[in-house]
């Protein structure tokens, strides 16, 4: 409402897309402006962390690994684990820390989307590692973990092209 005040002529168009996809149309000039989960390390571009977050593994709330005091990575490789689509960054942020200690986890699903993991995670088809942002702490069906000691702090970024001036409506957004 306070930007609709501010900029009344303004049509803001907002597209869901793959972190691939968002760095593709801001280098590419389709987009103004990319909200990511990695920062792209691209020349062209300029990644700004503007609000930080962290990956967490869900259970369901009656899960054997809710009831543990401590979980390692090996632990999660023991049951049925539900991920993002293979080759895709998430997939290979996830991937990472057992890739390094050796370890593959049992994925029984690839998803595109971290509602849907929830969802199923919810409905008791597996556990899963997501980052925080979608999930209500306060939901009764899952238990949430954090990872900290496995993943560095993570950060969503404000993508833009670099050096490239940003017109007043794009910036007040």
């Amino acid at each position: 409402e306070k930007y609709r005040g501010l900029y009344p002529k303004v049509e803001i168009s907002i597209h869901n897309m793959r972190t691939a996809e968002i760095i593709d149309s801001v280098e590419n000039a389709r987009t103004d402006v990319g909200i990511i989960l990695i920062d792209p390390l691209r020349d062209g571009l300029e990644a700004r962390p503007v609000a930080p977050c962290e990956m967490i593994l869900i259970t369901p709330i009656d899960h054997p690994l809710s009831h543990r005091r401590k979980v390692s990575l090996r632990d999660i490789t023991e049951y049925p684990f539900l991920s993002y689509t293979e080759n895709t960054d998430t997939r290979r942020l996830i991937d990472r820390p057992f890739e390094h200690k050796k370890l593959k986890n049992s994925v029984v699903m690839e998803l595109g989307s971290t509602d849907l993991i929830i969802n199923y995670v919810s409905l008791g088809y597996g556990i899963s590692i997501i980052h925080n942002l979608n999930i209500d702490a306060a939901r009764q069906d899952l238990h949430i973990r954090s990872l900290k000691a496995y993943y560095p702090r993570q950060y969503i970024y404000l993508v833009t092209r670099r050096g490239e001036e940003l017109a007043p409506p794009v910036r007040g957004f």
